[in-house]
């Protein structure tokens, strides 16, 4: 009897264990499974408020923001569909799977807000030309300026200070603090009608990269720009010329003896100067590098009898121009944002572009 006894107490405990066990493995099973949730971080966007793992048929909700003004957020995806954003952000139903996130962006390589006060000078067109080695060592300073239009503002606005926020896209070829914006304040006035960006052309390399600025003044509104920007090998380019004759009248009250003209290659920084008094017949020939920004201006000076050198330099205004254009060509002398300059653009070899001035 005893070993019966003994018998049926160890089947007793082994069927209790079996029971307990066999329980704790049912509620296992029942356990609603969870899927996780993942997604590729970046540094031009963030992912917020977004749960790591979730069980299926839950709402999850989350927050993608750009974290750069070069990019703007195209689409979002959950397991490669799309998702439709609200007030909330976005959400999805947890399905019965993992789940990636994954973000599609788009680069903002221009804006320029129409209805906005501020706009690039018209002499802007994208392309600055790198330092050559010998201008890198020569120790000399080096810069190029973008101009800036303040649209519709003058005087009157009373503008005298100017918060500005400017960033390049790629620091290799622009660095940002190689950027720097400079203001132009209206004649004996500490009030600003006008800007400029000045860039530092010892710290540019060759490539890509977009420029981003917006200027918020004390007393008004202006506005935010982004353009690209190519910063050009001096040692492969190799610039088209054509051949063109200024030909000048004079309206003024002076005499051509004391009256010069600049030609300004904006492209690559270089300034040529020329004297009326020894051209022929009012005429010059000179070789136009097709593509390049060209700034026109003319002054007339007085000699210093001290030191025998021009002074008292007065710019004169030049007549706008319009030439034969014809099938989209553009020969024009138009106004820039700064007084008494003038851009010159031509795209017809062998023309005559007339100089009209006047004081």
């Amino acid at each position: 009897m005893r070993k019966n006894k003994l018998f049926f107490n160890i089947s007793l405990v082994a069927f209790s264990v079996f029971f307990i066990t066999g329980c704790d493995r049912n509620n296992e099973n029942d356990k609603p499974q969870t899927y996780t949730i993942s997604y590729k971080e970046s540094d031009i966007y963030s992912i917020s408020n977004l749960e790591e793992s979730a069980l299926p048929g839950e709402t999850i909700t989350f927050d993608v923001e750009s974290t750069s003004v070069f990019y703007e957020i195209s689409d979002v995806k959950m397991n490669g569909t799309s998702l439709e954003s609200d007030l909330f952000g976005y959400s999805f139903e947890m399905p019965n799977e993992n789940v990636e996130i994954t973000v599609e962006t788009t680069e903002i390589t221009t804006y320029d807000d129409i209805n906005d006060h501020l706009s690039w000078g018209s002499d802007v067109d994208g392309k600055i030309l790198a330092l050559t080695d010998e201008e890198l060592e020569s120790g000399y300073e080096y810069t190029y300026e973008i101009n800036l239009y303040f649209d519709n503002i003058s005087s009157a606005n009373l503008i005298t200070s100017i918060d500005e926020v400017i960033y390049s896209s790629n620091e290799n070829v622009i660095p940002t603090d190689a950027i720097t914006f400079e203001p132009i304040k209206a004649s004996q006035s500490s009030v600003i009608i006008g800007g400029s960006l000045v860039i530092d052309q010892t710290k540019v390399k060759v490539g890509t990269t977009s420029i981003y600025v917006s200027l918020d003044p004390n007393n008004s509104s202006l506005g935010t720009l982004i353009r690209q920007f190519e910063v050009i090998d001096p040692s492969s380019y190799v610039p088209e010329t054509i051949d063109i004759t200024f030909e000048f009248k004079n309206e003024t009250k002076y005499s051509n003896e004391n009256i010069f003209m600049n030609v300004s290659d904006r492209t690559i920084d270089e300034i040529d100067s020329f004297y009326l008094k020894d051209l022929i017949d009012n005429k010059l020939e000179y070789k136009y590098k097709v593509g390049h920004i060209y700034n026109i201006s003319l002054s007339y000076y007085e000699i210093d009898p001290e030191t025998e050198r021009p002074s008292n330099l007065i710019g004169l205004y030049i007549n706008e121009w319009i030439g034969t254009n014809i099938g989209g060509v553009t020969n024009s002398i138009k106004k820039t944002n700064t007084d008494k300059l003038y851009l010159l653009t031509v795209e017809t070899p062998d023309i005559t572009v007339p100089i009209e001035f006047y004081d």
